[in-house]
């Protein structure tokens, strides 16, 4: 499209890192310029669009929850970033993807946020929210595959997963077809955003593959930091485009249509057969040609077995795959206090040997005494993923231990590696019913 001055200008916009606790100082890794032939459209960039965006980065769990308390609500550009690494096995390459590192939210006022969750405690909880909301659409290309990716490593059940490729159809069934015409065999409601920004925006997506397969692990630079801005930035102005050309062409979008044909959530592991009201309605997308996780089976059992597949997966992060577990005391103990509500915290203090007089202080050989040596008391608490592990083996050891799952996973979300390690037994558990409602 043909920018009008009232929609972009050169602007002042800024990269502001959050300040809360300090950020260690680095320098920006050094990369090569790229040169554009003449025929090259121009590239996308937040910079040159009004309201003015400035973008927002934390690297902090509390710091990333007031965060997302400034956006504004309403539909928000949304997408994901995470490291790959490739392997030689055996003579081939294995492409492995690591847990997403960075996710990055625009909305409408111009903030856009780029939270590197890699390395926090655990999953910031509101943003958890947001993502979890069945209200506010989350704007994107090939979306349901970062809703996926949260839950695989998360264990996050994204809703309203909003298709952008999907509402081109109804916004502008012109344009859906000049951008999907040659597919017969796969879903014509997943276009690329680089196509999307192409057509819509006027602009060339940048995807520099130096910059879109690094270590989105390490601390960012300004140039990472702006490459995921302006993915997120793009899906919202490619959405307000699509609505300006269906006004234009006076097509009407109704809103239980666009939710029908645009929105996707992933659905809970529930057994088969299950009633649950919770189980989204709405028809997961399938993806595209080029992309490899979906194809084009039916979307419902596909993602049932999806699930049954990670639950009977021995992955090593869990030995309920391998046989049974045996009770052990410490175990029974930290699912008694969960069980009766006692916090995470609390539990990691009074569960450890600390708690029963034990180990807080040892006799050791010291030129030729033995002296009493105090322990640190401050650091003789268990770790979260200590206890979580705790629980999870008393429930795998005794299957007629009650809990409830949606609480199960709350807690397991308190440690942001504690999902990974434990979630092919949590899922197996869930797809059989335990710890969820008839």
């Amino acid at each position: 499209m043909e920018t009008s001055n009232d929609e972009t200008a050169g602007t002042s916009n800024h990269v502001s890192v959050a300040s809360a606790p300090a950020v260690p100082k680095h320098t920006p890794k050094k990369r090569t310029s790229r040169i554009l032939p003449d025929s090259v459209k121009p590239l996308y960039s937040f910079k040159d669009y009004i309201p003015k965006s400035t973008i927002v980065f934390s690297r902090h769990e509390e710091e990333a929850n007031d965060l997302i308390g400034a956006l504004k609500k309403g539909p928000v550009g949304f997408d994901l970033e995470w490291r790959v690494l490739f392997m030689r096995l055996r003579g081939q390459t294995i492409m492995q993807s690591n847990r997403v590192a960075v996710v990055q939210i625009a909305d409408s006022t111009g903030l856009i946020l780029v939270l590197q969750i890699y390395g926090m405690s655990r999953f910031p909880k509101k943003l958890k929210e947001l993502i979890e909301n069945p209200d506010i659409p989350k704007l994107g290309a090939n979306i349901l595959n970062d809703g996926q990716k949260l839950f695989k490593n998360y264990g996050i059940l994204a809703q309203n997963l909003f298709e952008l490729g999907a509402l081109v159809h109804l916004a502008d069934p012109a344009g859906g077809h000049a951008l999907t015409k040659r597919r017969i065999k796969f879903s014509k409601d997943i276009i690329s955003l680089a196509k999307l920004v192409d057509r819509y925006c006027e602009r060339s997506l940048d995807k520099e593959k130096l910059v879109r397969m690094c270590n989105w692990e390490d601390e960012l630079d300004e140039i990472q930091i702006e490459y995921a801005a302006n993915d997120a930035h793009c899906a919202l102005k490619i959405y307000e485009r699509l609505l300006e050309l269906a006004r234009q062409n006076n097509i009407i979008l109704n809103e239980q249509a666009m939710k029908k044909r645009c929105s996707c959530s992933v659905p809970a592991p529930y057994p088969a057969g299950s009633l649950r009201t919770e189980i989204p309605t709405a028809v997961p997308l399938r993806r595209d040609a080029s992309m490899q996780d979906l194809t084009a089976q039916p979307p419902a059992p596909l993602l049932q077995r999806h699930h049954s597949e990670m639950a009977a997966s021995p992955s090593g992060v869990s030995n309920s795959n391998s046989g049974s577990v045996a009770m052990r005391p410490r175990y029974l103990r930290a699912y008694q206090a969960w069980h009766r509500g006692m916090d995470l915290e609390r539990m990691c203090s009074e569960l450890s040997l600390k708690s029963k007089g034990y180990n807080s202080a040892r006799r050791v050989p010291l030129a030729n005494k033995v002296v009493d040596v105090v322990a640190n008391m401050d650091t003789d608490t268990l770790k979260a993923g200590t206890v979580i592990g705790y629980i999870i083996g008393a429930l795998q050891a005794d299957p007629k231990l009650p809990f409830e799952m949606d609480k199960l996973r709350e807690l397991v979300q308190l440690d942001i590696a504690s999902w990974e390690r434990h979630r092919d037994w949590i899922i197996r558990a869930w797809s059989e019913g335990r710890g969820v409602a008839s």
